[in-house]
């Protein structure tokens, strides 16, 4: 509560969490899209905007350990997916990218990003029940 809580959380009026998600819902259809068609101009933007999200997590984080003095598990699985994500891209850049990789069936992509993208919500709400967060007023 008090990563989500301090003055950091925000950038002006909007939330770090509301354009966290925007960033994955752009990643999330991009990479999609990439691994549908191969195509090269989509393959060109991911790996900067990833970094760029990288470097942003890590900036996170340090706020985090350094500044705020607290841990939002939900902020450092979010640092772990973005670093994740960068490292795959990296290994799909360095072994040749679009040119070098098949493409996928857009049946099977786009029903595995929804059912995971499912999931994942569910277990994101589902682990809000559970978290020791406090009450506010209590």
């Amino acid at each position: 509560m008090l990563v989500i809580t301090s003055d950091w959380a925000y950038i002006g009026p909007l939330p770090l969490a509301s354009i966290g998600a925007v960033y994955y819902i752009v990643m999330i259809a991009l990479g999609s899209i990439w691994m549908t068609t191969k195509n090269e101009t989509i393959e060109k933007i991911l790996l900067p905007i990833t970094a760029i999200g990288f470097l942003a997590s890590l900036g996170f984080v340090y706020l985090q350990l350094f500044v705020i003095g607290a841990i939002c598990p939900f902020c450092m699985m979010s640092a772990a997916a973005t670093t994740t994500l960068l490292i795959i891209e990296l290994v799909v850049k360095f072994n040749g990218g679009a040119a070098k990789t098949p493409s996928v069936a857009a049946q099977k992509v786009w029903a595995t990003v929804f059912v995971t993208t499912a999931l994942l919500t569910m277990f994101a709400m589902w682990s809000l029940t559970v978290l020791p967060l406090p009450i506010p007023g209590a």
